[in-house]
């Protein structure tokens, strides 16, 4: 070490309420739009995917925790958009899966075999469970 540190100073200014609910309000837009370019981004291989279980962002909310606890609410406000966000993509047992069930129901002005519609729930559920198990053991692995 060269004796030089890294500091973050915070510097606090007193908006009152009807301020600092906007600025709540257009930090989550703004959070939205960096997460959606940045998923565009990996989706076009412009940027490497890093994938993170329970285990990943509890160690990284530990960590954000030495930098104090402003810091821990920017990051679990950042992981509420980001799950808000992957809750919409358009896969099965999620709700951007259901919606592309209700787009098919608008389209074609009738109802998804409701035992298909079931399968693609279940395989997708059954997906998503493996990836969790997966990147669990490569949070947990990623430890040692």
């Amino acid at each position: 070490r060269l004796g030089i540190e890294l500091a973050i100073e915070d510097e606090r200014v007193d908006i009152g309420l009807v301020a600092a609910a906007r600025e709540a309000i257009l930090d989550q837009v703004e959070q939205t739009k960096l997460i959606a370019v940045g998923l565009w981004e990996i989706a076009t291989r412009q940027q490497e995917a890093v994938f993170m279980g329970p285990v990943g962002i509890t160690s990284m909310i530990k960590r954000t925790f030495d930098v104090g606890f402003i810091r821990v609410l920017e990051l679990l406000m950042l992981l509420n958009v980001y799950l808000g966000l992957f809750n919409l993509l358009p896969l099965p047992a999620l709700d951007g899966g259901r919606l592309v069930f209700l787009g098919y129901e608008m389209a074609t002005r009738r109802r998804a075999n409701p035992k298909v519609e079931a399968a693609v729930h279940m395989v997708g559920i059954m997906a998503l469970l493996l990836l969790m198990v997966l990147v669990t053991y490569k949070d947990i692995a990623r430890l040692f």
